[in-house]
């Protein structure tokens, strides 16, 4: 499918996907939802360049609600893969609708902590952040808490390329 037409599939399917009628499902397996999320996977897989375009808070809600942690997992990721640019061209200025942060909070709703601290630390713009994360990851709060702060001290000083 061309441009166009991906998009006017991607509004129906918005519209299909956040009706009411859905919520009776929620308790059942295998359900509607699942089974198209299932389907936006297996598409978005053969056409890895231009992944399906939902909304990533219907994808996190979907899969909350319904019961499709998994498909939506592999939703967000391919659509965060796609997404990876530079921070300075971010196409997800908001922090919330962000894929990766999306991405990461279905992880922690999953109790994958260490997925959560690897997505944390993928997206993560210095070396202090990245070091903080891996020591907040393994318990070291204090010495974590420390290098947040140096980073900080870092940034507040025009400095934080390090």
């Amino acid at each position: 499918l061309n441009g166009d037409q991906q998009q006017q599939l991607c509004d129906g399917l918005v519209v299909l996907l956040s009706k009411e009628y859905h919520s009776s499902q929620r308790t059942t397996y295998p359900n509607v939802i699942q089974a198209l999320l299932h389907s936006l996977c297996v598409c978005a897989s053969a056409n890895s360049n231009n992944p399906v375009s939902l909304p990533v808070e219907l994808i996190k809600y979907l899969g909350k609600s319904f019961n499709a942690w998994h498909v939506a997992i592999h939703l967000l990721e391919t659509i965060a893969n796609s997404a990876s640019v530079p921070m300075e061209r971010d196409p997800f200025p908001d922090l919330a609708c962000r894929p990766a942060e999306t991405l990461a909070e279905l992880y922690q709703l999953m109790s994958e902590e260490d997925l959560q601290y690897a997505q944390w630390a993928h997206d993560a713009r210095t070396d202090y952040t990245r070091c903080g994360l891996a020591l907040a990851q393994f318990g070291m709060w204090q010495r974590a808490q420390e290098v947040f702060y140096a980073a900080m001290t870092q940034g507040a000083r025009g400095s934080a390329d390090t």
